[in-house]
């Protein structure tokens, strides 16, 4: 039989899709809501999609509505955060249960009798019983379909929890000892063989079954599955960066207007889209960003993006009043980014806030003034709205290097934007402000950003509507690029960033920590930590507690490094996140992250370090071990 995709609806494709992919891994995704309220869902479009940094992907869809949002979205999107827990067959029961609808306000590990476990740093907790739990930090998501309904959310593994006897030599899993249960149509299938190719050159094996699993039970005893969307929706973007990559999203109160904010930092860089785009458009860049203590925010202008239903004015005094909403919101420096008819909005924003507004970039902008075309060439403008194929010859025209799946995205997303709020923005950019006919008002650093072949953007329209009205701004112009260079050539565009952000940004101070390493004593550390601080790091087998043992294990250990380098040091709120890069054992290189959490005294509760590489790790390990023998326990250290 051969099916014509475009034939079927979204209900039929999915059967085809769960009743041919088979089996399908499963990931029982535990979440946290912003009031604090757990919430657990399995999800079987699950899979890993990177190495370095190791990344998952779940696929997230609506409720059978279609249009619904459901909770394990919500938490994703406004946390940027989650767990994805593997299931064995005495979870399969309860995992079962968590597909079915929960009301928001129900933990439903209390709902379910599941035990939680803390995470170590992320915010949702774990399932405490769960073989293996990967911790992970949003990077990015990618609305896809027609109706962009659906979602593939990436997740970033920030810590991986693995049961000790499943953990091998080598960091392999044991997984015949791991009876996992996967996913088939609507039923599940449990692993239960194990065998290598080519036939008779391997021999087919049955997992060791846990203690804690009951008797004859297989997987054919599970109830059938009833709940045909049982995989969540989820949307949210996070990005590879140095020091925390968290994602969570605020709204501005009385308003439709919400923000993502991306990473942790005194600083933030926020990011306003241009004419039939979404916040969406920035993601890729993002990607590509290593300026750390900042943090990176992006928001839907008003009738796009996820705020299609907005209603007018569309004009860029009604642009600029809500990013600068989300500026006076975030309370802390910034500098912000405008592409196209968004430089314009970003240029506004900058000179509203001049005492906060660090710097300004403006990505293949648009005048401030308008580019007053005439009717015949913004009619072709006006009339885009809900026809994909004129946007998409448009977008052709005016890209260098757009890959066809970015164009893609932004013709599905331009073309959800109602007719009626196309026509009015393509009058807003082309009439434009009557700021625009004087010098601006904002007198800080400028960047512009334009992409060679932009046959809209030209240098000479740079040249003569934007670059005169700034004092003395910096010009770059990216090669094979054109209109949408954030998107065409992102890593050079985020370079240019970068090196923008080290001239405009403050530099961090050094903390009572780092002194500390300056000194390598035990006094000097003690007097950072509260009584009861505990130490959690790569480096030690288990969590060390209280003051007298954190501080012998931290004097013992600066006293290791040759060298010792902290690159950058990022505070919020109660939390320091620093980076570092060391040298031991006569030039072997370690480097890594330390997440200090302080109470309401400034001293240190919590330590928690990564150390890496894996094999510099178990040296270090062993080092330490002998140079606190007698002080602490060699079950402590990594031997090796």
């Amino acid at each position: 039989m051969i099916i014509d995709a475009a034939e079927l609806d979204a209900t039929h494709a999915y059967k085809l899709l769960i009743g041919s992919i088979i089996p399908r891994a499963l990931a029982w995704v535990s979440t946290v809501s912003t009031e604090g309220v757990a919430n657990l869902a399995p999800i079987s479009f699950f899979t890993a999609v990177g190495r370095k940094p190791p990344m998952v992907s779940i696929t997230l869809q609506p409720k059978s509505d279609g249009v619904t949002l459901k909770d394990t979205f919500i938490n994703i999107r406004d946390t940027g955060e989650f767990v994805t827990n593997l299931v064995t067959l005495p979870q399969a029961d309860a995992m079962h249960g968590s597909a079915f609808g929960f009301e928001p306000d129900v933990d439903e590990f209390e709902a379910l009798g599941l035990d939680k476990e803390p995470s170590e740093v992320v915010r949702a907790p774990r399932v405490k019983d769960a073989p293996i739990s990967f911790e992970c930090v949003v990077d990015r998501i990618i609305p896809v379909g027609d109706d962009m309904v659906d979602h593939v959310v990436w997740g970033r593994v920030v810590r991986f929890h693995v049961r000790d006897d499943l953990y091998l030599e080598r960091g392999r899993i044991d997984t015949p000892a791991l009876p996992a249960v996967g996913r088939l149509a609507a039923e599940y299938t449990l692993v239960e063989n194990v065998f290598t190719t080519p036939p008779g050159q391997g021999t087919a094996r049955s997992p060791a079954r846990p203690a804690d699993a009951a008797p004859g039970r297989t997987a054919r005893r599970l109830v059938p599955d009833q709940h045909q969307g049982m995989v969540p929706l989820g949307r949210g973007q996070g990005r590879s960066r140095k020091v925390s990559t968290a994602m969570r999203t605020e709204r501005i109160r009385t308003s439709d207007v919400r923000f993502r904010r991306q990473g942790e930092g005194d600083f933030a860089v926020v990011f306003v889209h241009g004419f039939l785009d979404d916040q969406y458009v920035w993601d890729s860049l993002i990607g590509e960003l290593t300026t750390s203590g900042v943090e990176c925010v992006t928001l839907d202008l008003a009738g796009s993006g996820d705020r299609t239903q907005a209603s007018g004015p569309f004009t860029y005094d009604r642009f600029a009043d809500e990013v600068g909403a989300v500026a006076e919101a975030l309370g802390k420096p910034f500098v912000i980014v405008g592409q196209s008819m968004g430089s314009a909005v970003a240029e506004l924003v900058a000179a509203q806030y001049p005492d906060r507004a660090l710097g300004l970039v403006l990505v293949t902008p648009i005048p401030l003034a308008g580019t007053r075309q005439p009717d015949e060439v913004m009619d072709t403008f006006r009339s885009l709205g809900g026809d994909g194929d004129a946007q998409r010859a448009v977008r052709t025209q005016l890209s260098a290097a757009l890959a066809e799946a970015e164009l893609d995205r932004l013709v599905v997303s331009g073309t959800r934007i109602r007719p009626e709020t196309v026509r009015d923005a393509a009058d807003c950019w082309n009439n434009g402000h009557p700021a625009g006919e004087r010098p601006s008002r904002y007198t800080g650093p400028v960047l512009i950003v334009r992409g060679e072949d932009d046959g809209f953007v030209t240098a000479e329209l740079v040249a003569q509507g934007v670059a005169p009205r700034f004092a003395a701004p910096q010009t770059v112009t990216v090669g094979q690029a054109g209109h949408w260079a954030h998107l065409e050539q992102p890593a050079i565009v985020a370079g240019h960033l970068d090196r923008f952000l080290a001239g405009v940004l403050p530099a961090v101070p050094a903390s009572d920590w780092t002194n500390a390493f300056e000194e390598k004593s035990a006094n000097a550390f003690s007097e950072a930590f509260a009584a009861d601080v505990t130490l959690k790091a790569s480096i030690l087998t288990r969590t060390v507690e209280g003051r007298d043992q954190v501080k012998n294990v931290m004097a013992a250990a600066s006293t290791i490094y040759d060298s010792l380098v902290f690159t950058q040091e990022t505070v919020n709120g109660e939390r320091s996140y620093l980076e570092w890069q060391a040298t031991a054992f006569g030039g072997t290189q370690i480097d890594g992250v330390t997440i200090l959490t302080k109470d309401a005294d400034g001293q240190i509760v919590r330590a928690a370090i990564h150390h890496r590489p894996l094999g510099a790790v178990h040296r270090f390990s062993a080092e330490l071990g002998r140079r606190l023998a007698g002080v602490l326990d060699a079950e402590y250290f990594h031997q090796g």
